[in-house]
């Protein structure tokens, strides 16, 4: 069961957007085909541009990637592999761009004791970020790993290239017009001790369909190499194959009502960045939603959706952890929300829900080498939803960021009910959740919010209270939550103040 999750979250990925002074947000992800050490490979990135001018440009990275090995009782995450950098370009020529870049690289074992750091510094060249549909990018960037923790590694050299080989005829399913296209990607990242050069490296063919909407798609066949590159885990070289989604800040303002969008291929794709503060933790949290397909049947519209969240945790002490959740599923708009403050329909769903939780760097008197933390599990097979259109997207009504101020008082709600199919809780049978989202009041377009749930069983979280000002491109918060996971993983509640993009 959690292997058939885990390959439908690895079916939520996505590339680089093409316009680069938008904020963009993306996952990767494949499964490998007789791999020798790993089963599936996971990235999340998040792209964010400060600085924008005819000739200078800058912007913010964050990057985070987990290998998964296999294990008897199923796929272990074996490192949590994080990049931060910023990044400045200067326009030399209209073909040919200077990089500057600085940055802090970290990778955590998962569930095991191991650390690794560094930070990056250095520069290179490159083709300008794709603005127009420009077939061939690439870029070549390289320099010192200084204060380094864990490795010995003191170089690094970085390369990209995508060239759009052969674009097809625009066709169309259902509302949405779209194009195909035939790609060729390699990306490397090296980090190299010395003389010794030790990449890992991703290489191959990629089918791109890019949709009306904005939103990109690509299946991909890939061929992964890691030659002792050990910000990535252990070596591996074996083909990785997988399905690429995109979203940026402009793709995602829709209609109020799901019924009064296009239909048809990828009509919708959101994702959200948070980070979180207090004295005692901080909270990095990555969200996808993936609207993958729309089909019709008797009047009736169904559309395919994945959802996933990566949330990590970082404490005093060695209590760091990450939890990864997919949920899969099939929607439809039903009835209207005589119960809500406004009339769009409401959302029924049917999901499969996994999540797994996983210590970070645990302190070798508590994990001995060799051995793994026992982590957290949960599986949800049905998991039936009834919510209103605006409870899992913040922007279903723009009108409210309105630059206005004025009383709302408009209340989205979600209910779920399902059953525990196998996890490592023992919460009985039965889990579900109540959760309510009230948008109290406009202030000049900022939008003053409240909002709570509480579950019952193996429901994902426990209960959270969440309160906040937000704008469609993103909110500030203060947060008191809790996941329920192991006590050897997480110490329990975590209250933080934040702020989250939304794109």
């Amino acid at each position: 069961m959690r292997r058939v999750a885990i390959i439908f979250l690895l079916a939520a990925a996505c590339v680089r957007a093409e316009d680069p002074t938008l904020p963009m947000i993306r996952t990767f992800g494949g499964a490998f085909a007789r791999g020798s050490d790993h089963d599936y490979f996971v990235e999340s990135e998040l792209r964010l541009p400060l600085i924008q001018t005819g000739m200078f440009a800058a912007a913010y990275h964050y990057q985070e990637s987990t290998p998964f090995v296999p294990e008897k009782e199923g796929p272990q995450a074996e490192v949590l592999a994080r990049r931060q950098h910023g990044e400045v370009r200067v326009a030399l020529t209209d073909w040919l761009q200077l990089i500057g870049t600085a940055g802090y690289r970290s990778t955590y074992q998962e569930d095991s004791p191991g650390f690794l750091a560094a930070y990056a510094v250095g520069g290179g060249i490159g083709s300008p970020l794709p603005q127009n549909g420009e077939p061939f990018q690439w870029s070549l960037t390289g320099g010192a790993l200084l204060s380094t923790t864990g490795t010995s590694d003191n170089w690094w050299l970085d390369t990209h290239a995508s060239w759009r080989v052969v674009t097809f005829a625009q066709d169309q399913y259902r509302d949405t017009p779209f194009r195909a296209a035939l790609l060729l990607v390699a990306d490397s990242e090296f980090a190299n001790e010395n003389n010794r050069l030790q990449p890992q490296s991703m290489v191959g063919p990629a089918l791109q369909i890019l949709t009306a909407n904005g939103n990109r798609a690509q299946v991909q066949a890939l061929w992964y190499y890691n030659g002792n590159n050990e910000f990535y885990g252990s070596d591996e070289n074996s083909f990785l194959f997988g399905l690429n989604i995109s979203s940026s800040l402009e793709t995602n303002f829709v209609a109020s009502s799901p019924l009064d969008r296009e239909t048809g291929w990828l009509p919708l794709v959101w994702g959200m960045y948070e980070l979180g503060y207090s004295t005692a933790e901080t909270i990095s949290r990555f969200e996808m939603n993936v609207e993958l397909l729309d089909v019709k049947i008797r009047d009736q519209l169904f559309t395919g959706k994945i959802w996933y969240e990566s949330r990590q945790e970082y404490q005093r002490g060695d209590y760091d952890n990450i939890g990864y959740s997919v949920s899969v599923g099939i929607q439809t708009p039903i009835g209207f929300a005589s119960i809500a403050s406004h009339d769009d329909p409401l959302i029924a769903r049917v999901d499969f829900l996994h999540r797994s939780d996983h210590a970070l760097n645990p302190s070798r008197s508590r994990v001995p080498p060799g051995t793994l933390q026992d982590h957290g599990s949960l599986n949800i097979l049905p998991l039936l939803t009834l919510e209103t259109t605006g409870w899992d997207l913040p922007y279903r009504d723009p009108d409210i960021y309105n630059r206005h101020t004025m009383w709302l008082n408009i209340f989205d709600w979600s209910l779920s009910a399902g059953l525990d199919v196998n996890d490592n809780r023992d919460r009985g049978l039965f889990a579900g959740q109540l959760g309510l989202n009230w948008d109290i009041a406009t202030v000049q377009g900022n939008v003053l919010y409240a909002r709570g749930i509480a579950s019952t069983g193996n429901e994902t979280p426990d209960w959270l209270v969440e309160g906040g000002l937000r704008r469609p491109a993103g909110k500030i918060f203060v947060r008191y939550d809790s996941y329920g996971m192991n006590g050897d993983i997480s110490p329990g509640v975590v209250f933080v103040f934040g702020m989250g993009v939304n794109l």
